[in-house]
């Protein structure tokens, strides 16, 4: 029969705490990769929204200084955040992290920042980087 000594339960209990340290690590690190994704769909729901707005009137919502995304609720055929009879963009949820609108009459610029790295974006580094979703819903992103 085996005898468990001191030094025999300190070595399972110092395993033990690595592999919960361990689990808690993957479980943070899926949560901002899933967040990361998250905002980028979001982003292109509201850029593919705008895309349809300058169809129709051959411009985006003007807007020369930042605006939070959070400010945003709806684009219509009336402007941002007018009500009106079409709406190309209704936002019904929350934004998975902070983002900036800026636009002039045939440019936008959503910029936005990512937390891990993604080679399909350019972001090869642990850190993440900034990136930007531009006209035609093209997004460029550059490491931190």
């Amino acid at each position: 029969m085996f005898k468990y000594t001191l030094k025999t339960k300190i070595i399972f209990i110092f395993i033990f705490a690595i592999l919960i340290a361990g689990l808690v690590f993957l479980v943070n690190f899926n949560k901002s990769r899933s967040r990361d994704l998250q905002l980028v769909s979001q982003i292109k729901t509201l850029a593919t929204g705008l895309e349809l707005y300058y169809d129709k009137f051959d411009a985006y919502p003007i807007s020369e200084q930042k605006v939070s995304l959070d400010q945003i609720r709806y684009i219509s055929n009336k402007g941002m955040n007018q009500e009106g009879s079409v709406y190309y963009f209704r936002r019904n949820f929350d934004w998975a992290g902070e983002a900036t609108y800026t636009a002039i009459k045939d440019d936008y610029a959503i910029d936005f920042d990512l937390e891990r790295s993604w080679p399909t974006w350019g972001l090869t580094s642990y850190g993440g980087g900034k990136c930007r979703i531009a006209k035609n819903v093209y997004m460029k992103c550059v490491p931190e």
